[in-house]
């Protein structure tokens, strides 16, 4: 995936002071742009995406690292949250071609 393919949650933080400075709206000195995809704490995973077809990649890629390193992933435990828009259309996505509830 390139840096234009990635999905997930943009964070862009400040360190020069001037957070509420109005003209930073304008300025591009001193802001790093990081994108997360995935979150883990202790065994837990959490895969992040604004669309489906961004969430299918990123199971595939991490369906395809797990199995890399001889884990397996449970589907039984497996979940998929998602905020709804309009219109609402259920989320459909597969692990190893089994879909997620």
């Amino acid at each position: 995936m390139s840096d234009d393919e990635l999905e997930g949650i943009y964070i862009r933080p400040r360190s020069d002071g001037g957070l509420f400075n109005l003209a930073r709206l304008k300025s591009q000195r001193h802001v790093l742009v990081k994108c997360i995809i995935e979150l883990f704490y202790a065994d837990d995973s959490a895969l992040v995406a604004h669309t489906l077809d961004g969430i299918q990649r990123l199971l595939e890629k991490f369906d395809e690292a797990t199995r890399a390193y001889g884990m397996t992933i449970n589907i039984k435990k497996t979940e998929v949250l998602y905020q709804p828009g309009q219109p609402h259309i259920p989320p459909r996505a597969l692990m190893g071609g089994t879909p997620l509830v």
